[in-house]
């Protein structure tokens, strides 16, 4: 399983995006995504092939780190562990 987020740092209200590689024994069904620090808040990713994909932009100008917490969900309704990923968010108003 991986994850990461692209790119980081990321500019005003430009977009990053979290992706999700999430396998397991049953059938990834789908990845949860919340996120806090300077922003927060949650939503849902996108299946791309074998992929989860977010798309993340604010235009709001908190500087700093945005932390992406995601959970993948197989096809019995079983979560993984949170695994946390960062984005670094600057503002140049």
């Amino acid at each position: 399983t991986q994850y990461y987020v692209t790119p980081t740092p990321f500019y005003n209200d430009e977009t990053t995006t979290v992706i999700a590689l999430a396998t397991d024994n049953v059938a990834v069904t789908g990845v949860l995504i919340t996120w806090s620090g300077s922003q927060t808040g949650s939503g849902s990713m996108t299946k791309v092939g074998a992929e989860g994909r977010f798309a993340y932009s604010t235009t709001n100008p908190p500087t700093g780190a945005i932390v992406f917490e995601l959970r993948a969900v197989d096809a019995a309704g079983n979560q993984s562990a949170p695994v946390k990923v960062v984005a670094d968010h600057q503002f140049f108003g």
